[in-house]
């Protein structure tokens, strides 16, 4: 092995030993805290920033910041921060900053407002702080000068310290809409798999009933799957098997060239004879029965019957 190849061994070993995990809770009553920050162009809306860190403060009863008690992020996925392993209370986002032009800005939410733009964090649970979308503007023409300086020295000095500079901003929308939570708790779900948080992110996803995401083919160009309409369900044919078999009470698929297949009966109260949930229940489980242990396809119902 050249000397070049152990350089670059030693290189991304060290790497991987320093790249940030996410911390598992220290009590089983700390929780999580979730925010969005953009920082969208002076000039061109469309270029957006996204903070990779964030601080947090907690809020007491009257919404006056709790003396010393300050929160940053532990976590970045490229669009959500991550605030690990914080007691319950009531908590509000102070700031954000994000990497840029070889400098790192930070933008600064209003200090009016707090206790509007907070969110309470229960006991072992997670919390959304909110999307927060602020608008760049230009500074006074001797700030910018300074601060240009301050960036093109880091340039020609690059192994000094990256400079933490100030964002000129507008906070043009905060939403903290149930939508904006559940695109929250999905990515959390995807960027916190294999930790103890995400039973809590899953936990929150089934309190707002939160419906999966739509399933999409291909992978170039995905397209997402058609949704058929029946009269009781409606489904996607994400295992490729085309149209299901239709019986009066259920819709069954079987696999093309195979024996493997998938029963779905349904009822409702309207329905004739019905009588009550726990009897209908008990015969939609004597029917799954026998189509899970069958004697035999029938076509014509399109069923397993015994």
């Amino acid at each position: 092995m050249t000397k070049t190849a152990i350089l670059v061994a030693v290189f991304f070993i060290s790497g991987c030993a320093g790249a940030r995990r996410a911390p598992q809770p220290s009590s089983v009553g700390n929780g999580l805290l979730i925010a969005r920050v953009e920082t969208r162009g002076a000039v061109i809306r469309a270029f957006v920033d996204f903070a990779d860190s964030a601080r947090a403060e907690q809020l007491d009863e009257k919404g006056e910041p709790v003396p010393g008690v300050e929160a940053a992020s532990g976590l970045s996925d490229g669009k959500y921060v991550y605030f690990f392993d914080l007691p319950p209370g009531r908590y509000v986002l102070t700031s954000a900053s994000f990497p840029s032009r070889l400098a790192r800005y930070q933008v600064t939410a209003p200090a009016d407002a707090k206790m509007k733009r907070s969110a309470v964090l229960k006991s072992g649970a997670v919390a959304f702080l909110g999307t927060f979308v602020f608008d760049a503007k230009f500074p006074e023409f001797d700030v910018a000068v300074e601060r240009a300086a301050r960036v093109v020295g880091h340039w020609l000095f690059f192994f000094t310290r990256r400079p933490l500079l100030p964002r000129d901003t507008d906070l043009r929308l905060w939403e903290p809409g149930s939508v904006a939570e559940i695109d929250a708790l999905r990515s959390a779900r995807t960027a916190l798999a294999g930790t103890q948080w995400r039973p809590t992110i899953e936990a929150r996803l089934r309190e707002l009933s939160a419906p999966e995401p739509a399933k999409t083919s291909g992978v170039i160009r995905t397209k997402e799957l058609p949704l058929h309409e029946e009269p009781m369900l409606a489904w996607r044919d994400t295992l490729g098997w085309g149209e299901p078999r239709r019986a009066p009470t259920g819709l069954a698929w079987r696999r093309p060239g195979g024996d493997a297949t998938v029963v779905v009966f349904f009822t409702t109260w309207t329905a004739p004879g019905f009588a009550g949930y726990d009897a209908a229940v008990a015969e939609l489980r004597r029917a799954a029965s026998a189509s899970v242990f069958p004697a035999q396809w029938d076509p014509k119902l399109g069923i397993h019957v015994t």
